[in-house]
């Protein structure tokens, strides 16, 4: 065929065009999967990529940037932790489904409350409102009295899954 040599990035660019609807989801979900291992380091747009089974040219046809890509990371990853709140049972169950959706993904949650947002091109806004969310699900759904009590209970809970967290990672070490 005349086009069968179009080659390098020519070839990229077409490959991201003729399957747009499916590649926005492939970089989501192979971004997802990579940060949700607890194991990834690397968040350069050629890791991220590599991760998704795209290229490099993929993520910025579709997101524009690292920043942009992450940034629909967080977001999606907030929805699934909220998701994990959704209002079933008792306190105790909630808050058993939130630290077992903590514990199955490890790297989505250090990247939703302990990672250097601005390192990520994330502003800062996502988190705030992630926490102010998961506050008013606490508070809604559980016996709290008063949003301080809401607080203190997801206080509790997020540093019992920090500890558990560092603990498994210190005994696996020894």
């Amino acid at each position: 065929s005349r086009y069968s040599g179009v080659a390098g990035a020519e070839s990229q660019r077409m490959e991201c065009e003729l399957t747009s609807p499916t590649v926005r989801e492939q970089l989501m979900s192979g971004t997802l999967a990579y940060l949700s291992s607890g194991t990834a380091s690397d968040t350069s747009v050629r890791a991220l990529a590599a991760a998704s089974g795209r290229s490099t040219m993929c993520v910025y046809s579709k997101f524009g940037s690292r920043s942009a890509l992450l940034t629909a990371v967080f977001d999606d990853a907030a929805e699934q932790c909220l998701a994990a709140l959704e209002p079933s049972g008792d306190q105790e169950s909630m808050m058993d489904r939130y630290s077992q959706w903590a514990a199955d993904h490890p790297g989505l949650y250090q990247m939703l409350f302990e990672h250097d947002l601005a390192s990520l091109g994330v502003e800062t806004s996502h988190r705030t409102t992630l926490i102010e969310q998961v506050l008013a699900q606490f508070s809604l759904h559980t016996k709290c009295g008063s949003p301080a009590d809401a607080q203190r209970l997801w206080s509790t809970t997020h540093g019992a899954i920090v500890l558990a967290r560092h603990t498994e990672n210190l005994t696996t070490r020894q």
